[in-house]
């Protein structure tokens, strides 16, 4: 009897980066592989792939020991495992590698070809990142592509149960004004550009409650936001773990942010987003070139973007956006472009009998 090929997924980056493997889980589990997912990524625990119900065996390492342990007791134990390219740093690459009769990544840099067992897949072009992660594997890419895969808000809990409730019973959106804890600049819209929209969302839709959303770090500057905007904005910056934000966002009417983790995981429940783009590429990670009826993009097509992609940069001003001296692509979005598009993308939604 033929025996089971194992793979391995070795994880050590965003949640938006976890989410968009889904596609690469999914289809190799129906090629018959047994799937082992080992994550030591803090903002991708276990959870959000128990819910995907995708993986045999989930392995999150915390502790340093944990890790060694792993990877003695696994020694060229899969016939694969595979890095995307967020995940494929020096040291994960060399503990696929351990673990792995043959690695596989689509990261090519120098030190990598120092592994005789890692293979370099290399992107394709002008495709979309879930199909670059199913490339790694060598799977054939399918024309038509859907989120077939969604996570089950049944596994996420929350201590905001009151405030969902409350919110419920007229309606909310989960809105995030920040973007990857505030660290990055080149992907946030000036805070009077969202007091400006909040303020016009709460006199268009007096209804409608508006939950912010963010880390601790943005805490301050959030809550001030929410006092400008209106009595239905609350928000909830710093208060929320990754299990309050799947159920929070399963709730949701739509997610209003910024390219980052939360918008993937709205995508992945399910919920309809609106979203505008700085420096990164929405036709490669992004979900408008994805489900277009469900999921709008604002982006400014100037010309140095994208500057924000493992796939193409476009580098003809800068290597890095935070190189960026003014990133016009985020900065130069108008709040009154935004509004409109806003409008006309939630009487779609809403109008249409698209909405959940």
């Amino acid at each position: 009897m033929k025996s089971t090929k194992k793979a391995v997924i070795v994880f050590n980056a965003g949640l938006g980066d976890g989410l968009q493997m889904t596609p690469l889980w999914r289809s190799l589990r129906e090629q018959g592989y047994q799937l082992t997912l080992m994550t030591v990524s803090p903002y991708f625990p276990g959870v959000f792939a128990q819910s995907l119900n995708l993986v045999d065996e989930i392995v999150e390492i915390r502790q340093k020991k944990q890790l060694v342990f792993f990877v003695l007791k696994n020694l060229f134990h899969f016939d694969y495992a595979f890095l995307d390219y967020y995940s494929s740093g020096p040291l994960w690459s060399l503990i696929a590698c351990l673990i792995s009769k043959k690695a596989v990544t689509n990261r090519n840099k120098w030190y990598l070809k120092l592994l005789p067992n890692l293979k370099y897949r290399q992107p394709l072009p002008a495709t979309h990142n879930m199909l670059q992660n199913l490339h790694i594997a060598g799977i054939e890419i399918p024309k038509l592509f859907e989120l077939s895969y969604k996570l089950s808000s049944a596994f996420f809990t929350t201590h905001h149960v009151e405030v969902i409730e409350m919110a419920k019973k007229k309606g909310f959106v989960v809105a995030q004004i920040c973007a990857a804890n505030k660290q990055v600049d080149y992907k946030n819209w000036q805070p009077e550009n969202w007091d400006w929209l909040l303020n016009k969302i709460y006199i268009a839709y007096p209804s409608l409650f508006i939950l912010l959303i963010g880390d601790e770090n943005e805490a301050t500057e959030v809550q001030l936001i929410a006092e400008k905007s209106g009595r239905n904005v609350i928000s909830l910056a710093g208060k929320t773990s990754l299990s309050d934000l799947g159920l929070l966002i399963s709730k949701a009417k739509m997610y209003l942010g910024l390219d980052s983790g939360p918008m993937h995981l709205a995508a992945m429940l399910g919920i309809p987003t609106f979203t505008f783009w700085g420096p990164s590429d929405p036709q490669t990670i992004g979900y408008e070139v994805i489900a277009p009826h469900f999921h709008k993009v604002v982006c400014l097509n100037i010309e140095c973007h994208p500057c924000l992609s493992f796939i193409c940069p476009n580098t003809s001003l800068v290597n890095h956006p935070s190189k960026c001296p003014f990133p016009r692509c985020i900065k130069e979005i108008k709040k009154e472009e935004v509004w409109l598009a806003f409008q006309s993308h939630w009487n779609k939604i809403y109008s249409s009998g698209l909405s959940k």
